[in-house]
């Protein structure tokens, strides 16, 4: 049988199958963004437990602000990671947000202080002590997190890419 010129008997192949999205980047996204946020969470009580002690009107302004910081980005990122597992758009927004503004509060107390920053940096790595070490770990879990959470998988899965469930 004769086609017209261009047609062929055989149906054209279409696009090519969309692979489906996995969650393994956005779930490590979720929980290193969740365990940043549950170190600085840590840190802040226990730095606000012990400005209770003292009384709250000797502790310098610029030192409260540090500790607000702190909780805010806490609380960016653990909202950012539930919305990731929730896969609402804001989520990854949220820990973008949140994990930089972690690494800052960290690396800007020094400078507020006016301790040397490697004197500081230190005593945070020498894990000897509960707030410094949760500190450094935050320092090394928000940009993982950071990093996670910015590769197109995690955003793709989020979106709910990929095949869509058959009815």
């Amino acid at each position: 049988m004769d086609y017209p010129r261009g047609f062929s008997s055989e149906p054209a192949m279409g696009y090519p199958p969309v692979r489906p999205a996995t969650p393994v980047t956005a779930v490590l996204a979720g929980a290193c963004a969740l365990a940043t946020a549950g170190a600085l969470l840590v840190e802040t009580v226990n730095v606000t437990s012990t400005f209770a002690e003292i009384g709250f009107r000797d502790v310098p302004v610029n030192v409260l602000g540090i500790v607000v910081g702190r909780f805010l980005a806490a609380l960016f990122l653990v909202v950012g990671a539930g919305l990731i597992f929730a896969r609402k758009d804001a989520g990854p927004v949220l820990t973008i947000i949140g994990a930089p503004w972690g690494v800052a509060s960290i690396l800007l107390e020094p400078l507020i202080i006016e301790v040397p920053l490697d004197l500081y940096l230190g005593v945070l790595f020498s894990f000897e002590l509960l707030d410094p070490g949760l500190l450094a770990f935050s320092l090394i879990s928000a940009p993982i997190a950071l990093l996670l959470t910015l590769l197109p998988s995690t955003s793709r899965w989020v979106r709910g890419g990929g095949p869509r469930p058959r009815r």
